[in-house]
């Protein structure tokens, strides 16, 4: 199946939230220090990825949330994935949930030889409100026809491209800090972050540079905001928690 095929139902959603303000969760060390009153704003909305529905004040408030966590293997251990697997049921009925289920276009990850995402047929048997999508397998960072594909490397460039498709005009970044280990340890036993847990990664900071080029490129009403920032610092404009 490809890629678009798959992707279709990107269609029903295209603008559907034009000129709103999204607050963007990801499970950075800094959304623990999130304080709602700072940054509430009328017709907000709410989106998640991946283990920020490990805590429940933020899983309750979630319009959407987006999971592309991979699943726990000898090959590739992700203690993570069974506690946001069993905090799925938690979600609030409404909340609609978007899981990347493909690698690279198959089941297979070329790199480790092995199913390393929720088989698409598990991801039928999820509660909720479910829409899958395919990764790209393109080097594009983030893409103006979201049916191609999105990104393929971390889950919240996926989270905003779709945002972006969605029309949203101003994005609040919360618990985006480009590495320095996961909000959850705490709940999580032997916790890892892929991306490393003391301090940014190299790789991610490029992407968010060259991702604010391009959403500058081709949005260019739209604004990202950062609150309390600690990897992107000096990338975006600073909302600070007082």
């Amino acid at each position: 199946m490809s890629d678009r095929e798959l992707n279709k139902h990107f269609r029903d959603v295209k603008n559907i939230h034009k000129n709103e303000t999204l607050i963007l969760f990801a499970p950075g060390p800094s959304l623990n220090e999130y304080n709602e009153s700072k940054i509430l704003h009328k017709d907000v909305v709410y989106m998640g990825v991946n283990g920020t529905i490990l805590h429940e004040n933020i899983r309750n408030k979630l319009d959407y949330y987006i999971w592309s966590s991979d699943i726990d293997i000898p090959a590739h251990p992700q203690p993570g994935f069974r506690p946001m697997y069993n905090a799925i049921p938690l979600l609030k009925s409404k909340t609609k949930c978007y899981i990347n289920c493909w690698t690279n276009g198959s089941i297979i990850h070329p790199k480790f030889n092995c199913q390393t995402q929720l088989h698409p047929q598990e991801a039928d048997k999820l509660k909720g409100n479910w829409k899958k999508y395919n990764q790209s397998t393109s080097n594009n960072l983030l893409t103006m026809d979201i049916e191609e594909g999105l990104n393929h490397f971390t889950v919240i460039m996926q989270a905003l491209n779709i945002a972006l498709h969605m029309g949203f005009n101003r994005i609040i970044l919360v618990g985006v800090d480009a590495g320095g280990g996961h909000s959850y340890k705490d709940k999580v036993k032997s916790d890892k972050c892929d991306w490393g847990e003391n301090g940014v990664s190299n790789t991610l900071l490029n992407t968010w540079k060259r991702a604010k080029v391009w959403v500058q490129k081709n949005y260019p009403n739209v604004e990202i905001i950062n609150f309390n920032p600690r990897g992107l610092k000096g990338i975006f404009e600073e909302l600070q928690c007082i």
